[in-house]
């Protein structure tokens, strides 16, 4: 299949499919749905009334609308659309109880489908960039990397995630199917976070690495971090306390005041998240702070030293990592993993990226479940 006759057309989808004489209900009312309603008010569409299967919530109103349990929306309706609007770990569940309860009426799934752009893949953009994406297409190593890869568009595109999540294989960035096994790796992780993926990476070596270099910018995690180091008395560890970038700078960093506090998960650099987030989450605008916070590339707090296998996770600065690592990329000629499609530029550039730095590389892309968040990991694998 060619990568033009492989993506869904404009009018299967969802707010070109429905009649807008029939109620629409949202399954789901927390933060995805907050962004999925702005998104589809845009293309003319919104919901008569929220669904939820939490009673705390039942029987409330978010933004004016109306929360019911399922059983109250098949009491009061006979025809509506019910649109999941909750990620895809809770949205099959929702589907398994609705088909248990033979649920007639039409069923779609939509979520937010990039980390920090509140926004839906657009046909404009689409098109207008259709040969970059051609050339993606192409350039992916096997059929598997393809599929994935129109999934991904076709996912964009429309919100839905459910067909992305029957490719899942494995839980970790560290395919063993992809990634040459070795005791000599120099580790590189860009996005360390608390240290759980660096414990993925200790599991996958089998405890047996040259070095590991792991860079971290929010400071509560930072400290798990350095914890986590100590007290697992792991050796040949060096700490980095700044945010992955593609200069050394100070940059902005968008969060609220209290994360330990408040299940905030969207701190970023490129904007404030208070107009995104419910507001039956009870976060006040005034939580939402502004933090200066240092950045740095790879290829700065490297100095030269080896990288063997670098991963990039970094709160939607995926590309600027990259772009920041591409001496050492052409050093060294690492294996790289990460995240893939975080923005709408990195479903085509990031990989075309690391291709201009070495045509040698061989990309794929699997889908991943990474401590319950569906991921699509790429892969790229130098010839050695």
């Amino acid at each position: 299949m060619d990568f033009i006759n492989g993506i869904l057309k404009r009018e299967e989808l969802v707010w070109n499919k429905v009649s807008k004489n029939i109620p629409i209900v949202f399954f789901g009312c927390g933060n995805n749905a907050h962004i999925m309603k702005r998104i589809l008010e845009s293309k003319g569409l919104t919901p008569m009334v929220y669904c939820d299967n939490n009673p705390q919530v039942v029987g409330t109103t978010i933004d004016g609308i109306e929360v019911l349990s399922y059983e109250q929306v098949r009491e009061r309706y006979q025809q509506y659309y019910m649109i999941l609007t909750v990620a895809v770990n809770n949205a099959i569940p929702i589907l398994g109880q609705l088909n248990q309860a033979k649920e007639k009426n039409p069923i779609f799934h939509m979520e937010k489908p990039f980390k920090v752009d509140d926004e839906l893949l657009e046909y404009d953009y689409l098109e207008s960039h259709l040969q970059e994406f051609e050339k993606v297409y192409e350039l992916l190593e096997d059929e598997q990397s393809k599929t994935i890869f129109l999934e991904n568009i076709n996912f964009r595109l429309s919100g839905d995630k459910i067909k992305l999540a029957k490719y899942i294989d494995g839980n970790t960035f560290f395919d063993e199917k992809l990634i040459p096994m070795s005791e000599h790796y120099s580790y590189v992780d860009v996005g360390a976070y608390t240290g759980d993926m660096l414990l993925r990476f200790y599991a996958f070596c089998g405890g047996k690495y040259d070095a590991i270099y792991a860079v971290e910018s929010d400071k509560g995690n930072f400290s798990s971090l350095e914890r986590l180091v100590k007290y697992g008395k792991l050796e040949d560890v060096f700490l980095f306390q700044v945010g992955g970038w593609d200069c050394k700078d100070e940059l902005v960093f968008y969060t609220i005041d209290d994360s330990n506090a408040r299940n905030f998960d969207s701190p970023n650099f490129f904007k404030n998240m208070n107009k995104t987030v419910p507001s039956s989450w009870k976060i006040g605008k005034e939580h939402f702070v502004e933090q200066k916070i240092a950045v740095d590339t790879v290829d700065h707090l490297l100095q030269g030293r080896e990288c063997t296998l670098l991963k990039i996770n970094a709160l939607a600065a995926d590309f600027q990592v990259l772009k920041g690592s591409a001496e050492t990329i052409k050093r060294c000629r690492p294996v790289i993993v990460g995240e893939f499609g975080v923005r709408k530029e990195n479903l085509t550039k990031m990989l075309l990226f690391i291709k201009e730095i070495s045509p040698s590389y061989h990309i794929y892309l699997r889908q991943k479940m990474i401590f319950g968040d569906y991921k699509t990991v790429f892969t790229a694998v130098c010839d050695s």
